[in-house]
């Protein structure tokens, strides 16, 4: 199955270029936390930073814990959203400069 050519065609290249597109895939999405409000913004810090459960969540901020469900939900579907609409409107860009 080739391992050793596959190895031989790994370059340390891609590897930083990958690490850099995630970087700036990062900085967008950091950018786009910042849009949301401060109650969704604590709240997905907790769930993903800290990485505690939506319990623990509503032990922290005294919401129930369906509510902290619903908030993380909702939270991510308005960052889906935002992130989708930036793609179109670069698509969009994109497609006018050819």
């Amino acid at each position: 199955m080739g391992g050793a050519s596959e190895l031989e065609n790994f370059s340390t290249e891609s590897v930083v270029q990958n690490d850099e597109s995630t970087d700036d895939l990062h900085a967008v999405f950091l950018s786009k936390i910042s849009e949301l409000n401060a109650n969704q913004q604590e709240i997905l810090r907790l769930r993903y930073q800290h990485d505690m459960s939506y319990k623990e969540i509503s032990g922290v901020t005294g919401h129930s814990v369906s509510n902290v469900g619903v908030i993380v939900h909702e939270a991510m579907r308005k960052l889906k959203k935002m992130l989708n609409a930036d793609n179109m409107s670069l698509q969009q860009k994109a497609t006018q400069h050819e």
